[in-house]
Formats: C-alpha cells, structure tokens, sequence
C-alpha cells in the first residue's frame, strides 16, 4: 500500500529518477559484510560478517534531552563536574568527537532516528504525521527479533512529545509516568524512579535485554521535571545553574542504576550507549554547532577506550548495533556502521523536514549546494523518500 506524502519535494531532488537515486545510494551505502536483503525493499540489509569477534549480552541506551556537547565533560574535556557517572562510564568506551544530531530542535526527530534508523526526509511525512503508517524495523523489533526483551522508560506522560507511542512503534515494551506511578506507588516520579522500573525489569527478564532510558530533566523548564530538592552537594555546587542542576540530578540517578547492575552480576554482560536526542538551544551557537551532541558506545572487553573523529550521527545507530551486537536480522538505515566505516565522512541531518543536508568534517552543507557531497546528499533524501512512499521501507 502507499502511504500519503505531502510537502514539496526540494528542488534538487528532480536531479536524479526514483531509480538514479536508489542506485547511487546503494552504491554508497554498499558494504562486503552485508547483502542486500529483498529486491522488493531496495534499502534493507542484511549483515553477513560482523566487525568483533565478540559482543556484549545485553545493552542499555541512555538518551538525554537537549544534551550539551560542553557540559559532558567526558566528551568536552570541560570539568563542569555535572555528569561524573557518565563521564566514568563514557571513558570506558568509544567516545565520537563529532557526533551530530539529525535535528537541531526536536526531540521526537532526535528519538525517532535514534531508535529507526530514519531522519525526516524532504517531502515525506515524520512519526505522528503519518509516517507510522509505513512498516518499520526499528530499534526493540530488531531486537526482539533476535530473542531480546526490549524496554523503554521515562518518567514522562506517555503521548508527550509522542515518544511513547514511537517507542511501541519501534518494538518497545514501554513504561510512562502513569505506569511507572502504579510500579512505585509514588505520586510524582522523576528519572530515578524511572530507571528503579528499568532495573527491576532487567534483573527479572529470563532473556538478553535492551533497554531504552529517555530522561527529560533538561527540557526547559528544566524545574519541572527533576525533583526541587536534591542533594545538599548538588544543590550548594548548581544553584546558579540550572540546567547542570537537572543534568547532575540524571547522571546521579543513572549513578545509582549502573551500581545496581553491579550489585546484581548484569553490568559485565551489559553494552551502553551514551546520546543526546538534541543539542541545547544557545544564543550564538553556529549551524554546526546546533547540531552537535555527546555520543559514546561502551562496551569493555570488546571495544577499546577511545576518543574517535569519525563524522557520525544518529542515523548511525541502529546499523552500529547491529553489527556490534551480530544481529543478522535484516534493517533499513540511512547510516552505516561506525565499526565498520571508522573513516565515515557525512551524516545525513534535517532542517525541520523541508530542508536537508550532510554534516562533514569542515562544512555543514545545505541541498542545494554543490560539492562531492552533493550527489550522494540528494540520492540519499529521493532514495528514502521512493521507498517511504511505496511502503518498502522495511519487511519483517
């Protein structure tokens, strides 16, 4: 069935046909340790060979709302000392220098790609605009398809910002404020209630697990969604500052949650992710800049500590996990894999869904613009539009 598009189509997109298009990303998306999957879904792999040799059992996904690039000081090199939990846990991993968001200001484009694989698409629909219509692999399907339980939480109404119907769309089991209350018999709950839910389901679950944390402590008014008295450390040291104040209050929840699965024989087995869903709106800050956020992919024993200055993005996520976590279930991504490609030079980001562009290692260039990006950059955008349109996007 198709799947109603509306919006103009950039310009540029007449450039190439429906099948110039997907030809041209197929050949740049093309890599000898995958196969391309079914002919009737242009775009879906399917990974043959695997880039370690070992993988973690399970893997946890901490997702933060308008994360500062500068305030993590694991990633910045600053000593804000906002996120000491995060910086201990990011430096035993790989941590990319230059990571950027597919948005600039939402977090359901931060999430949504993070968790399909999928930025908004000149001319197409995004999640809660009909593109739920479509089928979709997503992130806890895949997953599931490969014997995980997957779990989402967040201490957050369900439909706020749509992420929970997002995240069932993608194969999650998902746990909201209104649940997350009845678990906890709490009449306000905040990240570390949430993450309590998410432990518990961990340490019962008989099968591998992955599990999905979004905390929204630093969505503006960031008093609103983290608890108004804290520790009395925290409280004397970010008075002044209140975003650090409600980012220091997460990373000591996460704190408490990573104790956990060492006290419980889970954290060895257990792979992490470290993202921001978007960058913190500043006055000042550069195009580039309004894109860039903290990633880290943690996993000891299986890949080494890092700092890494691949270009990369969230659309990169899903096939990195893929490949780390040798899923052979085959997925549809307009990233790659950062195991594979560590000289990746382009990511794919959106301007509010009517502009797009690639983020490079100098420039932030907008469609449009010509240069050796130019072609891969408009094949990219009609390639995902011809098969959203056709409801070719994935099969499972």
């Amino acid at each position: 069935s198709h799947v109603k598009m509306w919006g103009d189509l950039h310009p540029s997109l007449n450039e190439f046909s429906e099948e110039e298009s997907l030809k041209i990303t197929r050949d740049f998306l093309a890599s000898p340790n995958e196969k391309w999957a079914d002919t009737q879904y242009p775009l879906q792999r399917k990974r043959t060979h695997f880039s370690t040799t070992k993988r973690k059992k399970n893997l946890i996904i901490f997702a933060l709302e308008s994360l500062d690039f500068n305030s993590v000081d694991a990633a910045s090199g600053n000593h804000h000392g906002a996120t000491p939990n995060l910086d201990t846990l990011m430096n035993q991993g790989q941590i990319f220098d230059r990571f950027f968001s597919c948005t600039d200001y939402s977090s359901l484009l931060g999430i949504g790609a993070s968790m399909s694989g999928l930025c908004w698409v000149s001319g197409a629909p995004y999640f809660g605009r009909g593109l739920e219509q479509i089928t979709q692999n997503g992130l806890g399907r895949l997953f599931a398809q490969a014997g995980y339980e997957a779990v989402f939480v967040r201490a957050c109404d369900d439909e706020e910002m749509y992420i929970g119907p997002l995240s069932r769309l993608m194969g999650f089991k998902t746990f909201g404020s209104d649940e997350i209350k009845k678990l906890t018999g709490k009449r306000t709950v905040y990240d570390a209630e949430a993450l309590k839910v998410l432990a518990k389901e961990f340490k019962k679950s008989d099968k591998p697990f992955i599990g999905f944390f979004f905390s929204t402590a630093t969505h503006e008014p960031f008093e609103s969604w983290s608890p108004k008295k804290l520790d009395a450390r925290l409280e004397e040291r970010f008075a002044k500052d209140p975003y650090l104040r409600a980012l220091a209050y997460t990373d000591s929840a996460i704190g408490k949650f990573l104790q956990f699965l060492k006290d419980n024989g889970l954290y060895e087995d257990t792979a992490f992710v470290v993202v921001g869903d978007h960058h913190r709106r500043e006055i000042g800050a550069t195009v580039r800049e309004s894109y860039h956020v903290p990633f880290a992919l943690v996993a000891p024993g299986v890949l080494p500590a890092k700092h890494v200055q691949t270009i990369a993005g969230q659309v990169d996520l899903l096939p990195t996990l893929v490949d780390l976590f040798h899923l052979s279930v085959p997925y549809t991504a307009m990233g790659e894999s950062l195991l594979e490609h560590t000289d990746k030079d382009w990511t794919f980001v959106t301007q509010g869904g009517h502009d797009f562009a690639f983020m490079t290692p100098e420039a932030f260039i907008l469609s449009g613009q010509q240069g050796e990006f130019h072609q891969k950059m408009v094949a990219l955008n009609k390639a995902a539009y011809t098969v959203l349109k056709n409801n070719r996007w994935a099969k499972y």
